[in-house]
């Protein structure tokens, strides 16, 4: 694989050498923040990381190379794209082949950290089981990524849009720990539902890095889920959200969305209906995520060390 991938030289000198690494996405960015504050948003989160004694290795694709540890200028090239292609594991090859670039979801993400060696994932949310899944079979490949890749997932939960019963479902099928951090909740990203609960509730990173560092040990494939809750003064409204996501479900029937373009469209929807406050909030959440998973790498080196 190393013919298509790129790891930045301090990147591989920081992993090579067992230093905490924090993996990162601008999907999350991308899709709900216009540029050029998108470009300050991923360097400040960057800088929160390396100001928290780790690395961050923010991941895209190039001219069809798989890069772990974009520099500044290439985080800036694809933030800068106009509609940036969302890249999925299913996408890569084409992209690779085609010598294309664009911006990664949770599931490639997730692929390219683990050709990296980077143990830890930072994101705002994972995609899901889609509400009518049942009828259409539309269901996030980030799910089936997780029960197969090694990489801990640091995030807040699943976005509401989703059917996140469904989902947990989902993932208690295909063996993917569900671990709430400080909360037996669920997050439902900017939504705190209390008729969804996690497996399990541990609220000390060092214990979160035992369990995953278990987990591998055991050869039991598959990542885990590190659900950290949004911040107080990013919760949405549960009732004032549903009603948001089916009047933003109603207009993408009538409008015949495409289902490659239904999440970002919901997203962008969604945001109008709450005058770009959940593009205010992501800010705060994918900060306070990434502050979270820097701690949890921490504790994984300082096992593999052991």
């Amino acid at each position: 694989m190393n013919k298509y991938l790129f790891i930045e030289k301090n990147l591989e000198k920081i992993i090579r050498s067992n230093k905490p690494v924090v993996g990162l996405e601008l999907n999350s960015i991308s899709k709900v923040v216009p540029y050029p504050q998108s470009l300050n948003l991923a360097m400040e989160i960057e800088d929160i990381i390396k100001s928290s004694g780790a690395y961050p290795a923010t991941l895209g694709i190039i001219d069809g190379k798989l890069i772990a540890g974009l520099t500044s200028s290439e985080i800036a090239y694809l933030l800068s794209m106009d509609h940036a292609p969302k890249i999925s594991t299913r996408d890569i090859s084409y992209f690779i082949s085609q010598k294309l670039s664009g911006t990664l979801t949770s599931a490639a993400a997730l692929f390219i950290s683990k050709l990296a060696g980077i143990r830890v994932l930072s994101t705002a949310a994972i995609g899901g089981v889609h509400r009518g899944a049942v009828e259409n079979f539309d269901i996030s490949s980030d799910l089936q990524e997780l029960s197969s890749t090694n990489v801990a997932v640091v995030c807040s939960g699943v976005n509401y849009i989703f059917d996140i019963p469904l989902t947990l479902e989902y993932l208690k099928t295909y063996g993917v720990p569900v671990v709430g951090y400080t909360t037996d909740i669920f997050p439902a990203f900017y939504v705190l539902d209390d008729r969804l609960k996690v497996e399990y509730r541990i609220d000390h990173p060092k214990e979160i890095a035992s369990l995953i560092d278990t987990k591998w040990n055991l050869g039991i494939k598959g990542g885990v889920i590190v659900a950290n809750p949004v911040p107080p003064a990013c919760v949405i409204d549960r009732e004032t959200m549903e009603s948001y996501v089916k009047m933003a479900l109603e207009k993408a029937r009538q409008s015949h969305i495409d289902r490659k373009d239904f999440t970002s469209y919901m997203i962008e929807e969604i945001d109008s209906y709450t005058k770009g406050k959940t593009m205010q909030y992501i800010g705060e959440i994918l900060k306070n995520n990434a502050r979270l998973s820097c701690i949890i790498s921490d504790e994984l080196t300082n096992l593999y060390k052991e």
